[in-house]
């Protein structure tokens, strides 16, 4: 959600989730164009709020070169001091997907991941191969240097048994954080149709004809912003239709779209992540998410 739009979208995020309190909101509006200005960020986004067991993290993202550049997430447990989140990899994605437990608010909170070790392929495995015929000096030998091999072979198995069954893996709470927003936002930002533009072949812009989406909205008015889509072959007038719909998105049924005809907002709510929400008010919109960083397991279960 863009942080111009923050204050007048906030009143809309009743009933998704924990919102940020108006101190949170009036500190992030003082920090975050200070922090844009010093890293050279030119678009700041409010993300969300993800809820811990002891305090919450405020979650921005900041594009620079336009919303199809380069993404950097920041953290704040007041709105004032802010902290990157660490890269996300797919060793670290895999780690944490074994993480059961909630997070808490503190990013120094390490918890640790085990593993079963990797077993050595085909070690007890010995080859079939007939022995070469030898003569009686090399017997001889051969039996003056078995007990040596004997003394080695035992050291290696109790070197051996000294490692552990599992292998210990330590991922600190910035790091998990950082990989539940990296897979809420993989898919790419949400935009109704016709509100964005072409500026040129690797720059989008804000249409300044959008007013709003029509009264029989559906979930095929409104597309993915993907990377890997370019603007060669954009319409006249640089109008974007070639990016993924929302209708697309997998698994299926996973968004519920609903319009309140007093207010003209249209909320577009996530089942698979509670808390996630897609708002949309006259020229105005954004996604937000509000939630604790859980997936709703009772809907992957039911679309199986």
């Amino acid at each position: 959600m863009d942080f111009r739009w923050l204050n007048s979208l906030s009143e809309e995020f009743t009933g998704i989730g924990i919102a940020p309190t108006p101190r949170e909101v009036l500190a992030m509006q003082a920090s975050v164009p200070i922090l844009a200005q010093k890293h050279g960020h030119d678009v700041t986004h409010f993300w969300g709020k993800l809820t811990g067991t002891q305090r919450a993290y405020l979650i921005i993202v900041c594009y620079t070169d336009g919303l199809l550049g380069e993404k950097t997430y920041y953290a704040s447990l007041d709105g004032v001091s802010w902290f990157g989140l660490p890269l996300v990899t797919e060793t670290l994605l895999f780690h944490c997907s074994h993480i059961r437990s909630r997070i808490t608010g503190n990013p120094l909170t390490i918890t640790k991941v085990n593993h079963p070790r990797k077993p050595i392929p085909f070690k007890e495995i010995t080859a079939l191969i007939p022995p070469k015929p030898r003569n009686e000096e090399e017997e001889e030998e051969e039996e003056q240097q078995e007990p040596e091999k004997e003394k080695d072979e035992e050291e290696e198995e109790e070197e051996e048994e000294e490692l552990p069954e599992y292998e210990s893996i330590s991922i600190t709470e910035d790091q998990r954080v950082a990989c539940i927003v990296f897979i809420i936002d993989r898919n790419g930002l949400i935009f109704p149709q016709d509100s964005l533009l072409w500026k040129d072949v690797g720059h989008v812009m804000l249409n300044p004809l959008f007013k709003t989406v029509c009264d029989d909205v559906t979930l095929d008015d409104f597309c993915r912003l993907d990377k890997t889509v370019r603007g060669e072959s954009a319409r006249e007038n640089g109008i974007i239709d070639t990016m993924p719909l929302l209708s697309e998105d997998l698994p299926t049924r996973g968004w519920v779209i609903s319009k309140e005809s007093f207010s003209g907002v249209t909320k577009i709510s996530s089942r698979l992540w509670s808390g996630l929400c897609f708002l949309t008010k006259d020229h105005m919109w954004g996604t937000v998410y509000l939630g604790n960083g859980t997936r709703n397991t009772d809907f992957l279960f039911a679309t199986e």
